[in-house]
């Protein structure tokens, strides 16, 4: 419940029963007393004004919330209904202007690319404009998909803009026809040289991190689809990886780096447990070595629901690390936890153990969690800068 909703209620009584509490409408919201339908009948005419939101409540996913104003307080009160039947008033927000220059682009061999932002829908408009590099340009500076020509060797970085209404969104985006990673710094994409993937880079404290899980594919040990499902899970989940398969020939470790490039590209590594530690340790400063971090899950886990079941408990995203729910390929061979936990291999081996140490974040905790487990697990993997 919340105070001083006076502020959003029309101030006279032509719409609301009498005192209308505190009514002031200094925001010019203009609530109205429009009653509601309880799936039975009409009640609540100038008497409350129930409004609908999207949000649903995370200890019942089938509840929607919904607020109320009312006629004899000033309180805004907040609830939950599973009914499917109840019917109140909806407000509308205006929609923000949003601009998608698309990932990074990454091709030591092309002189022309095309272009990977998203559409600008009418009466949306859309422009490119290249903002570094010499001897570049775009072939219609207002196509969203369309082609780039550069002087082979050059890095240019690009700008789309989506304009409407005299607001304007922009995002940039890097063209990179130099040699492999010349030039590069954190925050832009990383190319895998072994077979042109590449992956987003973020830097969270000291450490600079991979924001995708591994997708390369090695001879060593055994690696999976979640599902044995590529075309569903390859690009946003990556490749579930056993122990012997994430060392790719490497021996495991304890140290800081850990020193296992694994199946990281050259210039990166598999992060040991005292890596982990660190993360976990720039984000909690109370975070005990070895232990579970309490407070880090949200910090680290995507912050929508597209790969996460709801609730996604605490999920800010705010390292910009966007772990995913990938789930696992148990040790007796089974998928499990898609969408709710997202399990990710150190380097390391579990003390005193012949398991591997793995971290694990799940949808409805805020927790970023470690133990031992079978090394016939398949997880994912997350490089660390060397």
């Amino acid at each position: 419940m919340y105070h001083l909703w006076g502020e959003l209620k029309e101030k006279h009584t032509l719409h609301w029963q009498q005192p209308n509490t505190s009514a002031k409408n200094s925001t010019g919201f203009s609530g109205r007393g429009a009653g509601y339908h309880s799936g039975s009948g009409f009640t609540g005419l100038y008497q409350y004004a129930y409004f609908w939101s999207t949000s649903y409540n995370p200890s019942s996913i089938s509840n929607r919330y919904y607020h109320y104003l009312s006629y004899n307080n000033d309180d805004m009160t907040y609830s939950s209904s599973a009914s499917t039947t109840t019917r109140y008033s909806i407000r509308c927000v205006k929609n923000e202007v949003e601009a998608n220059a698309g990932r990074d682009i990454l091709d030591p061999s092309a002189s022309t690319v095309t272009l990977g932002a998203d559409s600008a829908v009418a009466p949306h408009k859309g422009n490119w404009t290249v903002l570094s590099g010499s001897g570049g340009a775009v072939s219609n500076g207002s196509e969203a998909r369309s082609t780039f020509t550069g002087a082979p060797g050059n890095k240019y970085e690009l700008e789309w803009a989506v304009s409407y209404q005299g607001d304007t969104a922009r995002d940039t985006v890097v063209v990179n026809l130099a040699a492999a990673n010349s030039g590069w710094v954190v925050g832009e994409d990383w190319l895998d040289t072994r077979d042109k993937d590449q992956y987003g880079t973020v830097q969270i404290g000291t450490q600079i991190w991979m924001t995708e899980n591994m997708r390369y594919s090695t001879s060593n040990g055994s690696q999976y689809f979640y599902n044995n499902d590529s075309a569903s899970y390859f690009q946003d989940y990556g490749r579930l990886y056993n122990f012997t398969a994430m060392l790719n020939g490497g021996s495991a470790s304890t140290a800081a780096p850990s020193g296992v490039q694994g199946v990281c590209p050259t210039g990166w590594h598999v992060p040991s447990g005292a890596e982990w530690d660190t993360l976990a340790t720039h984000l909690d400063a109370s975070h005990v070595d070895g232990g579970n971090c309490s407070t880090c899950g949200g910090d680290l886990k995507d912050h929508y629901t597209v790969h996460w079941d709801p609730p996604n408990t605490s999920a800010t995203n705010s390292t910009g690390f966007t772990a995913v729910g990938n789930g696992q390929r148990s040790s007796s061979s089974s998928f499990t936890g898609i969408y709710d936990n997202a399990y990710i291999w150190s380097a390391s081996l579990w003390p005193s153990s012949s398991n591997g140490r793995i971290y694990y974040l799940s949808y409805n905790d805020n927790q970023l969690r470690t133990s031992g487990i079978s090394t016939a697990t398949g997880g994912a993997v997350r490089c660390v800068k060397d």
